[in-house]
């Protein structure tokens, strides 16, 4: 049966099994830590994560150069169905071989040792942890070099829908199965045979429903053509290095951290990092659709609708986001030797820079799809090249004096530095189509950042009572602030703004239900 349905309810299904995903995907954070560190120690938890950091980096090159044959893809879109499998099947070897390297980078990291300097002192745990890096490897050769690419094809044809469901089921059974296996005794690479079975038994599946796919649309694969596939991997490099200085400062953190501060601390820090990781979840729901939108006004020199997708975003940092982070860093240390099972120190500064750091990135999304939407893949490359030395070289220099903490505040730092040079760079973007920066909101958000920040300052320094006080002051703050941008904005502005949120919310997908 072929795939005819709707572009409105393509939007809705993606955008429902969007929000399911990320519930899913925060379920888990929350309860599976208390599981980990009820059964293993904070040395092999930490040990767990630097794993999938390190697996992160080394797939980076093939995830890149997937993404990028992806886009070429979507531009051909539907009817130049021939192009497309012209070029997934042209990639597909390249894919093939980049697997291959994986393998032996992978290699190379156990054989030269490298990974007793991240987990000193457990020789056992480093045997396992080495022994599940490869392991990984070669799940990765025999479904996902592959499967990528496959889903790529089928994504322009209008199948997205189909396939965010199933990867919004992937994300629960590879969450779950793991866990439970813990739960039962098992250990580091117990629990990563379990992981990578179940991989393997769903991607099984998978294929075998993407087969009946092709089969009913009468696709067929073709001839590649190895010269456009190598050619594509070199158009991709620029995306690879963004890439690799993006995963540097987000997944590498962890790799950073292990040699430094050892496993357990490293362990701390990502956990106190689940919250911003939250923030930064709840914003790309509403990012991610609205942004398109974005580039479309850019388009079309429309000053006020360009103004419009702004306030979107914006709109949810002040709404929702800075009150959310306020609230969250009152109760965390309540609620966080619980979640733990005291078996990670709470450090209320640590949290606070990451979470801060969420907002910081928040308010940058709009210059950055600027950038993405002209498709300037240096400026991309420079700024996330420069936040990533700055927030390596804040680690290295800092966290032998102060701790993780200070690796927080570089992350938080990096984040700042970066939010001004896309700016800068999306503002001379924007001169160029006879457009403005809107300078008078975004010195509104800048404004209710620096109140959550001072706020967060102020319950941590004083008393239970007083926190509690200043809370309060601090959400009200918050909402003035909100009330401010609102009432300022255009009216065009404004009906702009609500059309979109009716439009990319998971809300349209209730409505579509009532009216049937």
């Amino acid at each position: 049966m072929k795939n005819r349905s709707s572009s409105s309810t393509r939007v809705i299904s993606a955008s429902a099994a969007s929000w399911v995903r990320i519930l899913i995907m925060v379920f888990t954070q929350v309860a599976l830590i208390p599981i980990y560190l009820g059964s293993w120690s904070a040395q092999t938890f930490g040990a767990w994560l630097l794993m999938q950091a390190i697996w992160s980096v080394v797939t980076l090159v093939d995830v890149a150069y997937q993404d990028y044959v992806g886009y070429e893809c979507l531009g051909l879109g539907a009817s130049q169905r021939h192009k497309i499998a012209l070029i997934i099947c042209s990639a597909s070897p390249i894919a093939f071989f980049i697997a291959i390297w994986d393998i032996f980078l992978v290699w190379w990291i156990v054989h030269m040792g490298l990974l007793g300097k991240w987990i000193p002192g457990d020789p056992e745990l480093i045997r396992q942890c080495g022994l599940a890096l490869i392991l990984q490897a070669g799940t990765w050769l025999i479904s996902g070099s592959q499967g990528g690419l496959v889903v790529r094809w089928l994504i322009p044809l209008g199948y997205n829908p189909q396939l965010s469901w199933w990867g919004a089921f992937y994300a629960l059974i590879t969450a779950l199965v793991p866990a439970v296996a813990v739960i039962y005794g098992a250990n580091l690479i117990e629990a990563a045979i379990s992981l990578f079975g179940v991989t393997l038994l769903f991607n099984l599946i998978f294929f075998i429903a993407l087969a009946l796919i092709f089969r009913n649309e009468k696709m067929g694969l073709v001839m590649p053509n190895i010269k456009n596939g190598i050619s594509l991997w070199f158009k991709s490099i620029w995306l690879i290095a963004k890439g690799l200085t993006e995963i540097s400062r987000q997944q590498g953190t962890r790799v950073i951290l292990s040699p430094l501060v050892g496993t357990g601390e490293m362990a701390a820090f990502s956990v106190m990092r689940t919250g911003a990781n939250f923030a930064l979840q709840g914003l790309n729901t509403v990012s991610g659709p609205v942004l398109p939108e974005l580039i479309r006004f850019l388009e079309m020199r429309d000053q006020e609708r360009m103004e419009g997708a702004f306030a979107i975003v914006w709109l949810i940092l002040s709404v929702a986001l800075s009150p959310m982070v306020v609230v969250i860093q009152f109760i965390a240390p309540t609620l966080f030797p619980i979640w733990t099972h005291n078996k990670i120190d709470f450090d209320s500064w640590t949290f606070g820079a990451l979470s801060l750091s969420v907002l910081v990135l928040a308010i940058s999304q709009p210059a950055v799809a600027i950038i993405q939407g002209k498709n300037s893949v240096r400026a991309q490359f420079l700024v996330s090249l420069i936040g990533t030395l700055i927030a390596i070289a804040g680690m290295y220099i800092l966290i032998p004096i102060y701790g993780i903490r200070s690796a927080a505040c570089s992350l938080l730092a990096a984040e700042l530095i970066c939010l001004s040079l896309n700016v800068f760079w999306a503002k001379q973007l924007l001169k160029k189509n006879g457009l403005e920066w809107p300078w008078r909101s975004f010195r509104t958000l800048v404004a209710s950042i620096l109140a959550t920040a001072a706020g967060m300052i102020a319950i941590d320094f004083f008393t239970s009572y007083l926190s509690k006080v200043f809370l309060i002051l601090t959400l009200i703050t918050q909402i003035c602030i909100a009330k401010w941008y609102w009432n300022h904005l255009p009216l065009l502005v404004r009906n702009q703004a609500v059309t979109l949120i009716f439009k990319v919310k998971a809300i349209s997908l209730i409505r579509r239900i009532i009216h049937l």
